[in-house]
């Protein structure tokens, strides 16, 4: 059960990065070899990475709360269906006894006119 919501949420999160990296690479390593540059560029990163995980999180996080809820509602289905069953069983048993006492109450009956 697919979700075009998240899955749409994810291709963003990827096309972001993806941007992200070009424009960081572009505007870090371009720059002539000193710390500065590459300790702003560390810097960004973890922060993009850290703001991606978030979001990532969130998404799992709504996932898993829908998959749980699912998953509960499953649960009080089959136990319905198992009630449903069971009673389906009882009246069954119920309408067989009701058949033999009729049965019976019938044999009874053309036993008494002969």
């Amino acid at each position: 059960m697919a979700n075009p919501i998240h899955d749409a949420q994810i291709d963003i999160l990827l096309n972001g990065t993806k941007q992200h990296m070009e424009k960081l690479t572009k505007k870090y390593l371009t720059s002539p070899l000193t710390i500065d540059p590459f300790d702003l560029f560390f810097r960004e990163l973890i922060e993009y990475l850290e703001g991606f995980y978030q979001i990532m999180s969130n998404v799992c996080k709504n996932v898993s709360g829908k998959t749980n809820r699912v998953l509960q509602e499953n649960r009080t289905l089959l136990d319905q269906v198992n009630q449903v069953v069971k009673s389906n069983g009882e009246l069954r048993t119920n309408n067989d006894q009701l058949s033999e006492e009729i049965k019976g109450i019938q044999a009874r009956m053309q036993a008494r006119e002969r």
